[in-house]
């Protein structure tokens, strides 16, 4: 059986609590920043799957803290099989506008 190629996009979100405080106490659990996400409604994200326009792509976030400042960071992986290039680069394009 051949397994079909897969791409990876590793993202990293750093919040600043004093340039986006709001955002920054939303944010205090990785269910809190899916649901900040999913505020788009195009994006759903569910048992580490992200879902975009009836696409669906694997998905998983970690929250940190960095060290002496007033930060959080989010770490997210995303992971699409090739031949949905197109499909998870809109997805992905769609997650990047939510985030800024």
């Amino acid at each position: 059986m051949n397994r079909e190629e897969k791409l990876t996009q590793e993202l990293l979100i750093v919040i600043d609590k004093n340039n986006a405080s709001a955002l920054y106490s939303i944010s205090s659990s990785v269910k809190g920043f899916n649901t900040y996400l999913m505020s788009e409604k195009t994006l759903t994200i569910q048992r580490g799957k992200i879902k975009h326009k009836g696409h669906e792509f694997e998905y998983s976030a970690k929250l940190g803290k960095v060290k002496k400042k007033d930060q959080k960071f989010f770490y997210l992986v995303l992971t699409a099989p090739y031949s949905d290039l197109e499909k998870f680069r809109k997805m992905l394009r769609e997650l990047k506008r939510v985030i800024k």
